[in-house]
């Protein structure tokens, strides 16, 4: 066996060792007093096997298995034989993957069965069982276990395969893996390890040979040359020449590649935008699929921006009925909004919630919408018709903000739409997601919860959750709670868990939210501890639940990128600052109670210190309290002599990440105070933005 399988293997079972030992402690204590085995009938064998298990008994596990293999429901009957590919001996295991293999004959199937058969060094059986499969279409996993048997067999076909597989789809750990034990490979094989492992140096010297003979080219090796050029030389702007020379010369299906990199090359040189937008739209004109349209559009249309605000609308006008995939763009549109409004283009950003109502996600439709609105209301922009019929067709589209509960709740606020219709207004959130259903996988995953195996759900609800209602997740979800309150602290993993499970849900549901669904989605846990904190820093509870969720879902040893730790996300030096103040030598910032403690001070004191609307405080809690300081500053001098609106502040900010925690944490802060200390969420929103009522 080698390395990479060998990694493979020992990964797989260190994770199942140490989640059996971590979490089997729990599931007893969430296991329902009614034994459900009459209920499941069959069904029944494949949750008691998996009881049998961690007791360690895999005789009878492997009895009950085979059991509900034979009689179980079509879900639990294929989860079974899976398992039982698991179990036994070497003879066994082999068998029982080729039943799963010959009753279920698809991918995963001979996954699993070629996955044991390469641990126990089978390598023909996997040669004949992978003799129809496609090396550059398949799993890319299962490709390499054909190449590795080829290659241990010394089969004459490897050579070809291998190179197949190297080169006709992207590039990853499995093809460089097996690469190690092979001399002589083919030069593009190794000149794409050298892209895959950063190479960069070597990478483009290569490029360029292989360059040389343009008519030669495969899509994929055209697209490392391009990385090789943009990373291995600053000669950006003689690299996009020599794409520029060799382009007409390429296989049709290579010349994407050219024409984007060569645009992206000139971009990294400074050249004049007509130029580099020139190779974009060539490449547009020559991509080869959607995705491959879009991100030149994307390119493109930054690239307009770079040049002006005015020019990035006008493309925007062109392309906006091109591209295919509306939320790729809304990182564009976000950067869109932040240069049209410190600008002042106002206008300009009527005309652009304009343009995009049916074509950019709804999310960035109801922004647009939403700030343009306040734009008009506010005296920014002026018409020579009455605006109030305006006004109320941008408000009402912002309404329908997909999964952005901020934009609705400011519109709501404009519109001041009853406190009758607020539930309506706040369950109708989400993407919509078309799903098909299938009763067998929820019964699979209700049994689950029924024999009280906790420790199943997450990753069984990974694989299956296409195809389960929202029903069946909200018990998931709320089961998983349930096991965290009974295990008293001992495993905050199923706290994370139900939280995840319960925000996708309402993210793409299937049908309207309910209350309890959006309950699990923004849950209360460590209640005790958030309200002794707010309560000793005179803080809403709703507004130190909102921060949790924002800052780490719940999760209180989680660790930021730069190091902030724990449920409310505090930096080292922070939280010292914090302990001298309330005189605390000793603290552990991944303790929860400790975190809140430490969480609610930080928070208040940029309250106190910001003294202005709350929501100022939340940017300072996220980026600093000067900065705050000096943006508002700016915002006075800029749009002066009108004092600017803290909805519009934030989409003034110029750093992305406190802008989107602004909003976080407005909208977290009113879903909050409404499920579950009976208050407005206009009120709050109203509140927390400091807008005029």
């Amino acid at each position: 066996m080698d390395s990479y399988s060998c990694g493979v293997t020992m990964a797989r079972f260190k994770s199942v060792v140490a989640c059996v030992l971590i979490l089997s402690a729990f599931a007893i204590s969430c296991t329902n007093a009614d034994s459900p085995q009459s209920e499941y009938g069959s069904d029944a064998d494949y949750y008691m096997a998996l009881r049998s298990l961690e007791s360690r008994d895999t005789e009878t596990a492997m009895r009950l298995f085979r059991q509900a293999a034979k009689k179980g429901s079509p879900a639990v009957a294929r989860r079974s034989q899976e398992e039982l590919s698991h179990l036994g001996s070497v003879v066994e295991r082999i068998q029982n993957c080729k039943a799963l293999y010959n009753t279920y004959n698809d991918e995963d199937a001979l996954l699993v069965l070629c996955a044991e058969l390469i641990n126990d060094r089978e390598y023909a059986d996997v040669i004949k069982y992978t003799q129809n499969i496609d090396v550059s279409t398949c799993d890319t996993q299962l490709a390499y276990y054909r190449c590795l048997a080829l290659y241990h067999k010394r089969d004459s076909r490897f050579t070809q395969e291998f190179f197949l597989w190297c080169t006709a789809r992207p590039f990853g750990e499995a093809q460089n893996t097996l690469l190690q034990s092979i001399e002589d490979a083919d030069p593009l094989i190794q000149f794409r390890a050298l892209v895959f492992n950063r190479e960069d140096g070597n990478a483009y010297l290569q490029a360029k040979q292989i360059l040389s003979e343009p008519q030669k080219l495969l899509p994929q090796i055209a697209s490392d040359i391009g990385k090789a050029f943009m990373r291995g030389s600053t000669q950006f702007a003689a690299n996009a020449a020599l794409l520029d020379s060799a382009v007409n010369e390429v296989p049709q299906n290579c010349a994407f590649y050219l024409w984007f990199y060569a645009g992206r090359l000139y971009e990294k040189n400074g050249s004049s935008v007509s130029r580099i937008k020139d190779r974009l739209s060539h490449a547009m004109q020559n991509a080869n699929d959607e995705g491959q349209f879009d991100n030149a559009c994307w390119y493109y249309l930054n690239a307009a921006l770079k040049s002006s605000a005015a020019e990035a609308v006008n493309e925007v006008e062109q392309y906006r009925t091109q591209w295919h995939d509306p939320f790729y763009f809304d990182d564009f549109f976000d950067t869109l909004s932040v240069r049209l409004i410190s600008e002042h283009m106002w206008k300009q950003y009527y005309r652009v919630a304009t343009l995009i109502d049916g074509y950019a996600s709804n999310e960035t439709v109801a922004k647009f919408s939403y700030v343009a609105s306040q734009f008009i209301e506010q005296g920014y922009i002026s018409f020579n018709e009455p605006t109030e019929p305006i006004v109320l067709t941008l408000l009402s589209r912002s309404l329908r903000s997909g999964a952005d509960f901020y934009y609705r709740l400011l519109a709501a606020t404009a519109l001041d739409v009853p406190q009758a219709d607020i539930e309506k207004l706040i369950l109708s959130y989400g993407n919509k997601t078309e799903r098909q259903l299938n009763s067998d996988y929820e019964t699979l995953m209700n049994g689950y919860a029924d024999f009280g195996l906790s420790e199943y759900i997450y990753d069984e609800w990974q694989k299956y959750d296409a195809f389960i209602s929202q029903d069946c997740v909200v018990r998931l979800a709320g089961f998983l709670r349930d096991c965290a309150e009974k295990a008293n602290g001992n495993s905050n993993t199923y706290y994370e868990q139900s939280i995840r499970m319960a925000s996708r849900r309402l993210v793409y549901p299937e049908a309207q939210a309910t209350r309890e669904l959006l309950s699990l989605a923004y849950p209360t846990d460590y209640s005790a501890s958030v309200s002794n904190a707010a309560k000793q820093f005179e803080l809403p509870d709703y507004m130190l639940y909102a921060l949790i969720r924002s800052e780490s879902f719940f999760a209180p040893t989680v660790a930021s990128h730069a190091n902030a730790i724990g449920l409310t996300q505090l930096m080292e030096a922070t939280a010292a600052d914090i302990a001298r103040k309330l005189k605390m030598q000793d603290y552990n910032l991944e303790d929860p109670d400790t975190n809140i403690l430490f969480g609610a001070f930080y928070l208040e004191e940029m309250l106190r210190r910001i003294e202005d609307a709350p929501v100022l405080g939340f940017f300072a809690y996220n980026g600093g309290i000067s900065r705050v300081r000096s943006w508002k500053k700016s915002a006075a001098l800029e749009f002066s002599p009108r004092k600017i609106s803290n909805d519009l502040f934030l989409e003034a900010l110029p750093y992305a990440e406190t802008r989107e925690y602004g909003r976080k944490l407005t909208a977290a802060s009113a879903i909050y105070g409404w499920l579950y200390q009976n208050e407005a969420p206009l009120e709050i929103v109203t509140n927390l933005l400091g807008l005029s009522k």
